[in-house]
């Protein structure tokens, strides 16, 4: 099985997002400027050191595709062409690794503390989006600045003329704010569950989330909002007699996911499958993407989620031997 492999399960709905003719002026010349420096990041311009996605449908299409591709090759491309978030992420972990933890090592961390936690997770509360994003969280679609963060997302309208030297940020934004991640054990709950398996140097955690992606429609006011269920294993190890920092390290992996069921949370069944498979790689996940509601308020933008009813998934590593961290839960 390649080392690329991702399951995307679920029904992709596809979504069209109208500009007015002021928004497609701005969207034209940014493009038109980009092919001109012919500087793309898997033919995605990159301008400003920022991602220029044509629209929703552009970025949903893309994303995707990107997560197909191994992590090493998604990091082999941006490091020609764009400076990813992904990509500062893996430098810091691979820095890091050749290094014991001292003075030196956490200079490191804390000169890269707005990207990396001290676990070496990223800061970000959708790291999924992470091969798109640049240092600062920030994706363009459309007219639009997306700006992805720890506790809320921001979205700026029709602020693409004033990406450069950041003069967006003097514009309000519409502000999402992350929902609270809790875990329940026996029952599942709806946006997010983990379980770890720990011996005395190594650990394994599994994780499945829900991950809402809301996106603005410029032309009507309102909002499209995609659902996404995200599964991911991380193996940890420490030094230092067991008594040392859990980092995460390279190492074989496997995620084997028997069930996954879930709905949306007005009560209507989105999709309703069960799933099976075992792959290997580093930064394991799968993410099933799926369209949740279309023409949104914004006031009702965290009421539209994926409800998670149903799971049954483990996660192992060449530290952690199988069944390693179980998920078990309706």
């Amino acid at each position: 099985m390649k080392n690329s492999i991702i399951l995307i399960g679920g029904l992709i709905l596809s979504l069209s997002l109208l500009f007015t003719s002021c928004s497609r002026e701005v969207e034209s010349d940014l493009l038109l400027e980009a092919q001109n420096e012919e500087l793309k990041y898997f033919d995605v311009p990159v301008i400003e050191g920022t991602l220029h996605f044509k629209n929703v449908d552009h970025f949903i299409q893309k994303s995707e595709e990107l997560n197909l591709l191994a992590e090493e090759n998604r990091i082999q491309e941006a490091n020609k062409f764009f400076t990813s978030l992904e990509l500062l992420n893996n430098n810091v972990k691979t820095e890091l690794s050749q290094l014991e933890e001292g003075d030196t090592y956490n200079s490191i961390l804390q000169s890269n503390a707005d990207i990396i936690t001290e676990n070496l997770d990223y800061v970000i509360n959708k790291p999924s989006l992470a091969p798109v994003l640049n240092r600062q969280g920030i994706v363009v679609i459309g007219a639009n600045i997306y700006k992805y963060g720890k506790e809320e997302d921001r979205v700026y309208t029709n602020a693409v003329d004033k990406l450069k030297d950041e003069l967006f940020e003097n514009e309000r934004p519409f502000t999402i704010k992350h929902q609270e991640e809790t875990a329940l054990r026996g029952n599942c709950h709806p946006t997010y569950n983990t379980a770890s398996k720990a011996k005395c140097s190594r650990k394994v955690t599994i994780t499945v989330k829900d991950v809402s992606l809301a996106f603005y429609d410029n032309s009507k006011g309102l909002w499209d909002v995609y659902g996404k269920i995200r599964f991911e294993g991380t193996p940890y190890k420490r030094r230092n007699n067991c008594k040392g920092s859990w980092k995460t390290y390279r190492t074989s992996n496997y995620l084997n996911i028997s069930t996954c069921w879930w709905w949306t949370v007005n009560g209507q069944e989105n999709n309703k499958e069960t799933f099976y498979n075992t792959n290997n790689w580093w930064g394991i996940n799968w993410t099933p993407t799926l369209n949740i509601k279309r023409g949104v308020p914004f006031n009702e933008i965290t009421d539209w989620f994926l409800e998670i009813y149903r799971l049954d998934a483990n996660y192992w590593s060449g530290g952690v031997s199988s069944p390693g961290a179980e998920i078990d839960c309706w």
